[in-house]
């Protein structure tokens, strides 16, 4: 019973305090716990998942990749499709995040290939992210580090029309985050502004705190580079001080580069070069 309940509470934790929150960790660990000492249950895949989301939070990739390959060994084992799915995404993240953009890609297009709406668009509900359309984000992501841009746009445009069918809030806020940032990668800034609206209203109506900080980053990203580079920066730093307090470190450089920017255009250049520092110490 204990672990029902544990495993119910852990994706709408993840949703309004954020991955790294210390409240995933314990419920997380203590689910994966459980799962050890009753055995096998149809709990163990969205219970690996969640560990896997809450060390992705911390921007620990290693542990993350861990825990997303015990979530791929458990679901063959059991024949679990839906684990099978999350596995593969959770794998395919973890190598974007560690430099291996060949071998994510592999792994994202599996997942892809695998997905089937009907049966796993409800999966959301357990495993607290609707598997399509992260898969098609981070596969947007993942074709522009690799240099094809047109595609990446593609995938980023597919995202979108899959957030038009699913019933899931917290996935479509984080999808328009990461279709947020892509088209920051691009320099379309009156895209990223747009997103960052929308982030920004979901967000606040259903109390995710980890995407309203996120969005409000991007929003300041945004501002700084249409001309408003004061009240950007303020906004960069509102939203980097939010998201900290999540316990959130995940794209924690990315943020850190876009505030040295904003400093940068507010013509505080040496206070740049130390955000850039900070950023460098999160690397180590």
């Amino acid at each position: 019973l204990e672990l029902v309940f544990q495993r119910t509470l852990g994706p709408v934790v993840v949703a309004t305090q954020g991955y790294a929150s210390p409240e995933t960790k314990q419920i997380y660990y203590r689910s994966r716990e459980l799962c050890h000492m009753v055995g096998e249950t149809e709990d163990t895949c969205p219970v690996l998942f969640g560990v896997f989301l809450f060390e992705t939070g911390r921007a620990r990739h290693q542990r993350a990749m861990d825990a997303a390959k015990e979530l791929l060994k458990h679901a063959r084992h059991v024949q679990d499709s839906g684990g099978h799915v999350a596995g593969r995404i959770a794998l395919g993240v973890s190598l974007v995040h560690t430099g291996r953009q060949s071998l994510a890609n592999q792994e994202i297009e599996q997942t892809i290939a695998l997905y089937d709406p009907e049966r796993h668009q409800p999966l959301a509900f357990r495993y607290g992210l609707e598997f399509g359309t992260t898969a098609n984000a981070f596969r947007a992501w993942n074709l522009w580090l690799l240099g094809y841009p047109d595609q990446a746009i593609e995938y980023g445009r597919r995202t979108l029309v899959l957030l038009d069918k699913i019933k899931h809030p917290f996935s479509e806020s984080r999808c328009l985050d990461w279709n947020a940032v892509l088209h920051a990668f691009r320099g379309e800034w009156s895209i990223v502004h747009e997103r960052a609206s929308d982030i920004m209203k979901l967000a606040g109506e259903h109390g995710f705190e980890l995407v309203l900080a996120a969005g409000q980053i991007m929003q300041g990203a945004a501002t700084v580079k249409i001309g408003q580079s004061s009240v950007g920066l303020q906004q960069i730093r509102d939203g980097l001080n939010a998201y900290r307090a999540t316990g959130g470190r995940f794209h924690g450089t990315y943020y850190l580069a876009i505030l040295a920017l904003a400093l940068h255009e507010e013509g505080l250049p040496e206070e740049g070069i130390e955000v850039l520092q900070d950023a460098a110490d999160l690397i180590e």
